[in-house]
């Protein structure tokens, strides 16, 4: 940086843009999964693809939403991408790229982020994805919500899908039960 930090929000929103810069750079030709030094997770690469993407766009999520990224359109056409292959079956019935609740990894935290950066970047961003990117996410989310899922804070991560789903009209009465479930649980934590 050079220059002496002084902690304004201007100097995090600039950090923010530089760590999704320079993790878009490490972007695989694929489009789902950053390439990083290091070994795989014991959860598998699916589960890796989809964790670095979705803390990723969470933070670029923020700091569009802040008015103040420098991020633009490569940015952006960058997480469209992602979103939509990571969501994509294969042509011959192979799973997506990235997995979905119920299979090993770590979904339960990843979707949230996934769903909190939608309903952080709005309608805009949503409705640029095609429609069939959507459906899945919607999908993929909805399984999210009904997943089983520990009784301790994980369940608040239901919430941020649930969330972003109500915002575009696709959230389900058994949705509604879930959460409430979740909300039940959580209770007098904090």
């Amino acid at each position: 940086m050079g220059e002496t930090w002084t902690g304004r929000r201007s100097e995090w929103v600039a950090l923010a843009d530089d760590l999704v810069e320079g993790a878009l750079a490490r972007m695989a030709d694929d489009g789902v999964r950053l390439e990083l030094e290091g070994v795989i997770s014991e959860n598998g690469g699916r589960s890796d693809a989809l964790e670095g993407v979705a803390r990723l766009f969470q933070i670029y999520a923020f700091t569009i939403a802040s008015g103040a990224s420098r991020l633009g359109d490569d940015a952006r056409s960058a997480f469209l991408r992602a979103l939509t292959e990571g969501t994509r079956p294969g042509p011959d019935g192979s799973p997506a790229p990235w997995p979905e609740p119920g299979e090993p990894g770590n979904q339960n935290v990843n979707l949230s982020a996934i769903a909190l950066g939608l309903r952080v970047l709005g309608d805009d961003f949503w409705l640029a994805l095609d429609a069939e990117a959507r459906e899945r996410i919607v999908r993929i989310l909805q399984l999210h919500i009904a997943s089983d899922t520990p009784e301790n804070n994980w369940v608040l991560f239901r919430l941020a899908s649930r969330s972003f789903l109500q915002s575009i009209g696709r959230s389900l009465p058994e949705d509604d039960l879930a959460c409430e479930t979740a909300l039940r649980t959580v209770d007098g934590w904090y």
